[in-house]
């Protein structure tokens, strides 16, 4: 069975669940509604679920079926799990509390574009050309004949759009236009899908971004920019992390940068976001401290928890341009 299968066998009877990871971003959201509304289209009780047991980010609040998200305590108190498709997740600890849910289903699939670092999950179908996740459900959806609507092609684009950085970064191709195509013809308003995405930021975001800004060092003979946050931050300010995914594109828009760091000290664990607007693979450097993604962005939970700016920046700047 492969994935088109596992999605045209799935009936009106069963009770399935879509998952992406933790810190959910628009990719995340946006496959796992476009996903979630197919199904219901096609007369399967679908639900989408959260990686964690605390709210989606409420930027994502516009799409349909946003009221639906499940929390994993919600799920687990489910007498049966029939499948739980998992997205967007390229690694078991990034499902967070909802590991527990894979572990309960009767089947699974997953459906992912990063590079495949563990094999888990009954069907698998791992695209790493895709763009975007969202790209990857679309092109399903459509393989397997499944209804789609408005909403359906509204959430993917959404998924397509983030992932691609407004169809800016270095993973868009034309078969990324064609995939936008289809999905403006099956109705997406734009203009109201980008407002919603890229110009609609609350007074407590732009705080934040401003804080960022104010911060930004300039390193490797201009070849690096970098800032940081910590979670006192975020509390003072009133945004949570995981709304603030794409704060780390401010810095990295700098002329002459071609890699960004952007790192943020939590309560228990201190991330590090990495982005590149040229060849440097940042996904490498990431996978070498234990961390992932791709080669233009990828992400690392710092190995020493009590480790400084200083002691990470010592540490990283050596291996980007300009050192």
């Amino acid at each position: 069975m492969d994935a088109v299968e596992f999605l045209q066998g799935l009936k009106s009877d069963q009770r399935v669940v879509v998952c992406a990871h933790v810190r959910p971003d628009g990719d995340a959201v946006g496959s796992t509604l476009a996903l979630v509304r197919t199904l219901h289209l096609n007369g399967v009780d679908a639900y989408p679920l959260l990686a964690e047991n605390k709210p989606a980010p409420r930027f994502y609040s516009w799409l349909v079926g946003f009221d639906e998200y499940l929390t994993p305590d919600q799920v687990e108190e489910w007498d049966r799990i029939d499948a739980l498709i998992v997205l967007d997740t390229p690694v078991v600890k990034r499902l967070g509390a909802a590991q527990k849910i894979l572990e309960r289903a009767d089947r699974s699939l997953v459906i992912d574009h990063h590079p495949e670092l563990e094999d888990f999950g009954d069907i698998r179908i791992i695209d790493q050309s895709a763009a975007a996740t969202a790209q990857i459900v679309w092109d399903l959806i459509v393989e397997a004949g499944l209804p789609f609507d408005k909403e359906v092609a509204t959430a993917s684009y959404c998924g397509l759009a983030s992932d691609t950085g407004r169809f800016m970064f270095s993973n868009t191709s034309a078969e990324v236009f064609r995939s936008a195509a289809q999905m403006l013809d099956a109705g997406v308003d734009i203009n109201d899908a980008n407002v919603r995405l890229f110009s609609s930021k609350p007074a407590e975001l732009l705080t934040l971004e401003a804080l960022v800004l104010e911060r930004m060092m300039i390193l490797n003979n201009g070849k690096v920019t970098c800032s940081w946050l910590t979670q006192d931050d975020f509390d003072t300010i009133g945004v949570r992390r995981d709304e603030a995914e794409s704060i780390i594109d401010l810095i990295r828009s700098l002329e002459g940068s071609e890699v960004s760091l952007l790192v943020i000290f939590g309560d228990t664990s201190t991330r590090v976001s990495l982005r590149s607007k040229t060849d440097a693979d940042v996904g490498s450097i990431a996978e070498s401290f234990g961390g992932g993604g791709h080669r233009a962005a990828a992400g690392i939970n710092w190995p020493e928890q009590s480790a400084d700016l200083t002691a990470i920046l010592d540490t990283l700047t050596p291996l980007l341009p300009g050192a």
